[in-house]
């Protein structure tokens, strides 16, 4: 993936974005009233997957998967509770190396134990493993975690609101290494109350993102090790009057390590001012540049789609300070929220709306889970929406802009028409980099596309100040 900076400091909440909902779906899987979703990933052959915690016929809170088709109607949904404890629940799907489904969560009661579960694609159980944590009154949530070559894992785990820890479990679910922050057996120069939000792995290396999360000087960790736990670096990010909290980690196809999260700016000893943060570094730690001015937003998960950031959050304010609600912020295109899924309850809101996953549908579709209302009667909700993912660009908007582009799709030559010859125009393609760049000397503008790599791309027109007069999309054949 090429540079995402340019698109990063040239966003506008809400510029150049439609997105069109294809199909809506409710679901209350709980034969009670504990529903709550955790997780999607694409199911292999067509549909989706969803985990989370649903109370099942017996009256447990149990660990539960339910499988959808492409259009998001519901197939089957099993239930998974043991007997032994009193609640499970799924936070994180992925497959292992045998392409079986593997859901790793929480079970309560008695003591607190991470939890792994391997179906196989119709649901039924291969084996369940489960390991005590040795804890037995703070809540544990798994943010996030993968599948190491060896069919081992490597699980991030946050301990309460102020501690977490990295565990590697082999293939049946023996521990092999815990690490924490700086303490007995842990990692130097992480603080004690860090909490792992992010692993990645690239080749023998693994990557993690961390972050402390208490107190107004929150601070945010790159850190590397080898696959045996071994430290190697640790790169640390904000201070003093910027916090930076990141919630997610992403490594990009040219080795750029993406940290997702929140920045926050101290006033009066206290955190204001959150404002969704992309942090993009090398993978030796070096920061290679900061956003943080996107939207006011308190971000969960995020992925790349289509050379896109996409940020699913769970409050979003645009930047007249406006709040509009839950939704999945995409840096290069605006928010897709309750302003763009005009069709999202109006009652959703931080209180009782959460966005978990968005994922790639293909043909530039997306599916998005979410749950609606309160923890004690809450539902399932699931979008299936297009984009039309044109870049955003600070925009100032005129009725007198009639710019055109010519012709659509193009092969060797493309032109655009009704310039002034004041503007810069702007080529990028839908990784972020940008590959053509001119000023205009006249009414119109050919540029030669002839060596350009089949794909869509996104044409900027920019005043002399850098300011967008329009954007537009060309297809090249």
């Amino acid at each position: 993936m090429k540079s995402l900076l340019p698109l990063l400091l040239a966003m506008l909440i809400g510029s150049g974005l439609s997105a069109q909902i294809e199909v809506e779906k409710t679901y209350k899987p709980s034969y009670s009233s504990v529903n709550d979703a955790r997780d999607m990933i694409a199911a292999t052959g067509g549909g989706y997957y969803i985990t989370g915690v649903a109370e099942d016929a017996n009256g447990n809170d149990a660990m539960f998967v339910m499988k959808v088709d492409d259009n998001l109607d519901s197939l089957w949904t099993k239930y998974y509770h043991n007997a032994n404890f009193i609640s499970q629940r799924g936070d994180v799907l992925l497959y292992n190396n045998a392409g079986n489904l593997c859901v790793i969560g929480i079970t309560n009661g008695p003591g607190v134990h991470i939890s792994l579960w391997e179906l196989d694609l119709n649901g039924d159980t291969i084996q369940t493993r489960t390991f005590a944590t040795g804890n037995n009154s703070i809540e544990f949530l798994i943010p996030d975690a993968l599948v190491t070559d060896d069919d081992g894992f490597i699980v991030c785990v946050q301990e309460g609101v102020t501690s977490g820890s990295v565990h590697s479990f082999d293939s049946d679910w023996s521990l092999r290494w815990k690490k924490y922050g700086s303490q007995t057996g842990g990692w130097p120069s992480v603080d004690v109350n860090a909490q792992f939000v992010g692993v990645e792995m690239i080749d023998t290396v693994l990557y993690y993102a961390a972050r402390k999360a208490s107190g107004a000087d929150n601070k945010s960790y790159f850190i590397s090790s080898g696959i045996s736990g071994s430290f190697l670096s640790v790169s640390q990010y904000g201070v003093n009057s910027q916090g930076i909290r990141a919630e997610d980690l992403i490594i990009t196809d040219n080795d750029e390590a993406l940290l997702v999260g929140m920045m926050t700016t101290q006033i009066n000893s206290g955190l204001s001012g959150e404002r969704t943060m992309i942090l993009k570094t090398n993978l030796n730690g070096d920061s290679l540049g900061i956003t943080n001015d996107l939207a006011t937003s308190f971000p969960k998960n995020a992925s790349i789609i289509d050379g896109n950031v996409v940020v699913d959050c769970v409050s979003l304010t645009n930047s007249s300070g406006t709040r509009m609600g839950i939704g999945v912020y995409t840096q290069s295109a605006g928010i897709v929220g309750k302003q763009d899924l005009e069709t999202l309850p109006n009652e959703w809101d931080q209180s009782e709306g959460r966005v978990y996953r968005t994922v790639d549908a293909g043909g530039g579709k997306r599916v998005t889970l979410g749950v609606k209302g309160s923890s004690s009667n809450s539902e399932i909700i699931l979008y299936k929406y297009t984009e039309d993912l044109v870049v955003g660009v600070e925009h100032i908007k005129s009725e007198s802009n009639t710019f055109s582009i010519y012709p659509n799709p193009a092969r060797s030559q493309l032109t655009i028409s009704g310039l002034s010859g004041d503007e810069i125009v702007e080529v990028y393609n839908m990784l972020g980099a940008r590959v053509y760049s001119a000023q205009a000397r006249g009414k119109a503008l050919s540029l030669d596309i002839a060596s350009v790599e089949r794909g869509v791309y996104f044409v900027h027109i920019l005043d002399r100040q850098g300011r967008g007069m329009e954007s537009l999309k060309v297809a090249v054949e």
